[in-house]
């Protein structure tokens, strides 16, 4: 979604404290858009280890913002990191299957909502 990845345009960086950030995750088949944002996790430790994985294979643009764009088709709320005691909301846009997004999100012990009726 062009519109996501415009809005960062008028955010001014340098004044930001971030507590979201975008990421564009481009691999041989799809093109994946999500926001990260951070419920309880150490702010360093969101912005260098959380919204800057890579998976392999995946060219990956991540870019930080103080919270997730309102066009999300789907969201869940208060997902577990890993085996860790920190929680964040995870945005979806762009291509990704709900079923997908949603198994992820209950793996997570995260409550999953839907955007679309």
């Amino acid at each position: 979604m062009r519109c996501l990845f415009s809005l960062l345009l008028l955010w001014p960086f340098t004044s930001v404290l971030a507590e979201a950030c975008l990421v564009q995750s481009r691999d041989a088949t799809a093109t994946v858009q999500r926001c990260q944002q951070n419920r309880s996790i150490p702010p360093a430790l969101f912005r260098s280890g959380f919204c800057s994985h890579q998976p392999e294979g995946s060219r990956v643009e991540v870019h930080m913002a103080e919270q997730c764009p309102s066009d999300f088709w789907g969201v869940c709320r208060n997902s577990r990191v890993g085996r860790t005691p920190y929680r964040q909301d995870i945005f979806h846009y762009g291509r990704l299957s709900q079923h997908t997004a949603q198994r992820s999100c209950e793996h997570s012990d995260g409550v999953w909502m839907s955007s679309t009726p």
